[in-house]
């Protein structure tokens, strides 16, 4: 018999699952559709862009669903982990990596 809890529990992973397949999609489409990017990087509920300059400090207009995902990511799952850095690589083909 499930409990209260395990069924809870269950939703929460589910939401889980979800919210980071979410971000990971907003990631490779920013990424596909932004060609200036060289970088992206999302680890512990954080997420940073980087372009030939280094860092963007400050979140560009087309990444604010993205943040806003990542806002939700920080407040409820950011201790699950899930990282995932994206990287341009100079024949325009993208390369990820789940660990660094």
């Amino acid at each position: 018999m499930v409990t209260f809890y395990q069924h809870i529990d269950a939703l929460r992973l589910r939401a889980d699952k979800l919210l980071h397949k979410a971000i990971e999609d907003e990631m490779y489409k920013l990424f596909r559709k932004h060609r200036r990017l060289t970088h992206m990087c999302k680890c512990m509920g954080a997420v940073v862009l980087y372009d030939k300059n280094g860092s963007l400090m400050d979140t560009p207009a087309y990444a604010k669903r993205l943040t806003r995902l990542a806002d939700l990511d920080i407040q409820y799952y950011s201790l699950t982990g899930h990282p995932l850095r994206l990287k341009r690589l100079p024949d325009g083909s993208i390369e990820s990596l789940r660990d660094w």
